[in-house]
Parts: structure tokens; sequence; C-alpha cells
């Protein structure tokens, strides 16, 4: 999903620089045919490109949660073991900062018992990979490109899912892996945080 959403987010970055064109070349005339004073102008336009920069990072920000939750809603989830992770390509955000992508290679496990191998593309914040393999869920319905890894505290936020997990778990014998969202993805594995858990609490 990750590589669909920065798809989606560029087309909206050039709609959104086409209108606030028009805007800017609206106000140019107007303040040009009512002689206002430039420094107003000048002042508006840099609000517009602060408004355009706000509604871009909102995008990035928000974009693949909106579609997580829409079809967590809709319970088109499914189990997926990760197998491997490589890094793919590094790109900048609005705000120049960087971001890892790296490629997934997953198997997908369906309800009917089919099992799907593809490849996926997500923001990673940790290159920590001795989780991996490990087992967790994806967003997914069938003919879609949106398959994206649901982070674990989404998941737990998510009750409606219950019933598909635990016919999940009587099929198979998942051993699951922790996945974080915090600047990317960061997976690790269940044991590691009880044993840090249960460390904390002895000190």
């Amino acid at each position: 999903m990750y590589i669909e959403i920065q798809r989606k987010i560029n087309r909206y970055m050039i709609f959104i620089f086409i209108i606030i064109s028009f805007i800017i070349a609206f106000l140019v005339g107007l303040f040009h045919s009512y002689h206002y004073s430039k420094s107003i102008l000048i002042f508006l336009i840099f609000l517009l490109f602060i408004l355009m920069n706000l509604l871009i990072r909102f995008m990035e920000r928000n974009l693949e949660h909106h579609y997580q939750y829409k079809m967590l809603q809709r319970q088109q989830v499914a189990l997926a073991r990760i197998n491997r992770a490589h890094f793919y390509k590094e790109i900048r955000d609005s705000n120049f900062k960087k971001q890892f992508i790296y490629e997934l290679d997953i198997d997908i496990f369906t309800l009917d018992q089919k099992k799907i191998s593809t490849k996926i593309y997500e923001n990673i914040h940790s290159d920590d990979f001795h989780a991996l393999p490990g087992y967790t869920y994806v967003t997914y319905q069938e003919n879609s490109s949106y398959i994206s890894i649901i982070p674990t505290m989404l998941l737990s936020m998510s009750p409606q899912l219950e019933p598909i997990i635990k016919q999940y778990e009587k099929q198979n014998d998942i051993c699951y892996i922790m996945v974080i969202k915090k600047n990317g993805l960061s997976f690790k594995k269940m044991k590691d945080i009880v044993s840090a858990k249960k460390s904390s609490v002895s000190h």
C-alpha cells in the first residue's frame, strides 16, 4: 500500500499546486487592478504555500492510516508471514526528512487456506530484522494492491477483528511479532518485549 499511497499523494500535490497557482494568479490580477499593497500580496502568497505544505504533511501522516482503518472496519485483513526484508530505496518527505523504503517478501494466508507469496513495500524505521521471519496481519482484499502491514497497536484497538484472528489461530501455529509504527515500521519479537517488561518490573 505504501507505494500506492505515495502515488496518490503525488497526484494530490499536483492538484493542490494547480489550484494554488490559479489563486495566486487571481490575487496578482486583483492587487494589480486595485493597487493594493504588494506586502499584503506577498503575505497572502506566503500563507498559501504554508497551507499547501500543511496539507501535504497531513496526507503523509494520515492517508495510509485512513485506508487501513477503512479496511479494518470492513474486516479486510489476512494473516501474513514476513520472511525477509531488502533495502529498496531512500526518499525524502515534504520536510526533506529521509524515509527508508524496504521490499518485504511475505506469504499471505487466507481463511480458505490459500497461500499467496508476494512483495510489498513499507517505510521502515529500524533496520534490525532479527525478529523475522514472523507472523502479523495485513490489510488484504482479493485483486487489490492495497496490502499493508497493520501495526499491533491498531490491531488491539479493532475488536471487530477478534473472530477472524481466533479463526486463524485455530488453523495455524502462529509465532507473532510486534509491529511498531513510529516514523516508519519496526519489528520486535513478542518474547523480547515480554522479557523487557519483566526485567523493568523486577528493577
